[in-house]
């Protein structure tokens, strides 16, 4: 019987390293992960100032930002978030230096029977309460769950009259690669950010090949940001399984941290990424 596995790793070793582009200064280029690490002491393997985490007040966003890790402060989606937005919780981060902005929830297209124009209603409502309290940060529309047609068309309502400066949340998920065109075309010419995107991790140097193409695709779609899903792999056996930058045992997953890393490196044409990195 032929040894599949080492042609087949022969083969993808040979896959050329992918340049990453030159970074606008003007834009500075974060990623990061959902989810706060179980003990922060435990991750400056990660180099916090370069990490944009996504959590919520409720979540531990304070403890992040004492750490040193910059947060995208994400709307509490426990229970109706439509219901439960206070402008109160957002206060304290208004003037944080390392606050990166504020997200108005997470998939609140799910489910489907949530009404596109109670969405946009409360988009709207959220904008004007933020803004009139005096925060002037970003603010980014609640990331949905894909890039499918039927999310988009959904999504398109959601964003209907609200000022120019707000920033559209989605997530990399499904075939989102091949639905960047049709992305761009709901937002005509709105800013938008990548707010979650994960690989399944079977074989790490594969995801890791994955995850540095898709992250140099999102980028070149004009994404303020890449946030990684997730900090963590999920208990074994879990849908949360196998996505994180350290396994359940607690073991690093140093291939998928290289890419990050690299990333997250002060702006460079000049930085390339292997799909295996020594």
């Amino acid at each position: 019987m032929i040894e599949w596995r080492p042609i087949y790793w022969r083969l993808f070793d040979r896959l050329r390293p992918i340049p990453i582009p030159p970074r606008p200064p003007e834009t500075p280029w974060i990623v990061g992960s959902t989810f706060p690490p179980f003990s922060l002491e435990e991750y400056d393997y990660l180099e916090p100032a370069h990490l944009l985490y996504r959590v919520s007040p409720a979540d531990g966003a304070a403890h992040v930002l004492d750490w040193g890790g910059s947060v995208l402060v994400l709307l509490n989606d426990a229970g109706d978030p439509l219901a439960s937005f206070d402008v109160e919780d957002y206060r304290p981060y208004f003037d944080h230096p390392r606050v990166w902005g504020i997200e108005l929830g997470n998939e609140l297209n799910l489910p489907y029977k949530r009404d596109p124009r109670s969405v946009n209603a409360f988009y709207l409502e959220a904008v004007d309460e933020l803004r009139a309290a005096g925060y002037q940060g970003r603010i980014v529309t609640g990331g949905i769950m894909n890039l499918n047609d039927e999310t988009l068309r959904w999504a398109r309502k959601t964003i209907k009259g609200l000022p120019g400066d707000v920033i559209f949340g989605w997530h990399g998920y499904d075939d989102w690669r091949d639905q960047l065109e049709k992305l761009h075309g709901i937002l005509n010419a709105r800013r938008h950010a990548m707010t979650e995107c994960g690989v399944w991790i079977e074989d790490e140097a594969i995801a890791a090949h994955l995850i540095h193409t898709g992250i140099t695709q999102i980028y070149n779609a004009g994404s303020l940001c890449y946030v990684h899903y997730q900090t963590h792999d999920g208990a074994p056996n879990t849908e949360l399984n196998s996505f994180g930058l350290r396994e359940y045992s607690g073991a690093w997953r140093d291939q998928i941290i290289a890419v990050l890393r690299q990333w997250s490196l002060p702006p460079t044409s000049e930085v390339y990424v292997s799909a295996r990195p020594d």
